[in-house]
Formats: structure tokens, C-alpha cells, sequence
């Protein structure tokens, strides 16, 4: 018997960390487990140092990230978690993971924007698999396409 699985995507955004913990508990819920994704940039990262915003090569990008998805997985201790860095446009990462890993449902942060999201939330809305639920904060709405 298979798990379902429930794509989270992160940025690291609180509104990241919201979709998260909604993610582990409908996980919870069906015996399930998450692949908790982060859609990194082709040109890598920036951080701030001071003042200035300093542009991390590519590779130190990924390693930065890598260490921060195996924090996240490590705190969910009853399920298995799976956790991915890509590079591209998010969206259509987002997706073609949803499909590839035959999710149950994909599971996101809400933003600022038309209707409480940004346009990476509402392409995915628009071309998903599976169902989507939007977290905003301490709220939950459900769409689906």
C-alpha cells in the first residue's frame, strides 16, 4: 500500500511555516507523508550582511538551503518527510513534482496579491493535479481547480 503524498511548497516565509504544519497534520490524518519542496532561483540566493545584499554563488545557495529543509524535516519526528531543492520557475516545478510524485494534494503559503495570493499560487491553482489549499496564517482556504 502506497502513502499518499502531500507536496508543501517553502520559501521559508511564516506564511511557508503555516503551510507546513497544515501539510504534517492532513498527512498525519491519512498515514500520509510530505515532500516538502524549495524552488531556488537560477542565480542563487542573496542574504544581507549589514547594509549590503550579497549574492551567494549557486552551489553555497544550495547547501544554505539543503541545511535548513533537513531542519525542517528533522522536526517532524512520526512522519516520513521528504525534502527537495530545484532550480527554476516555481510554479511549473511545483507541478511537474505534483505530478511525478502522483501527489494526493499540494499544500502552499499564502501572500499579498489578487484574492490573498501571488501568481505562483494562482498558475498552480490553475494547472493542478491534485487539490490545493492555500494556508493564510492563523486561516485555511481550500481551492482547487
Amino acid at each position: 500500500m502506497t502513502h499518499p503524498v502531500l507536496l508543501c511548497a517553502t520559501d521559508f516565509s511564516e506564511a511557508s511555516s503555516q503551510a507546513l504544519a497544515k501539510a504534517v497534520d492532513l498527512a498525519r490524518g491519512v498515514a500520509g507523508r510530505v515532500l516538502v519542496v524549495h524552488v531556488a532561483s537560477e542565480q542563487g540566493p542573496c542574504i544581507e550582511v549589514g547594509r549590503a545584499v550579497v549574492h551567494l554563488p549557486i552551489r553555497e545557495g544550495r547547501d544554505r538551503t539543503l541545511q535548513r529543509l533537513a531542519q525542517i524535516a528533522s522536526s517532524v519526528a512520526d512522519l516520513p518527510v521528504e525534502a527537495r531543492v530545484v532550480a527554476g520557475d516555481a510554479a511549473e516545478e511545483i507541478l511537474r513534482l505534483a505530478r511525478e510524485h502522483h501527489c494526493a494534494g499540494i499544500v502552499l503559503g499564502g501572500r499579498s496579491g489578487k484574492n490573498g495570493m501571488g501568481r505562483v499560487a494562482e498558475r498552480i491553482i490553475r494547472s493542478a493535479p491534485c487539490p490545493v489549499l492555500v494556508a493564510f496564517g492563523t486561516a485555511e482556504s481550500t481551492v482547487t481547480r
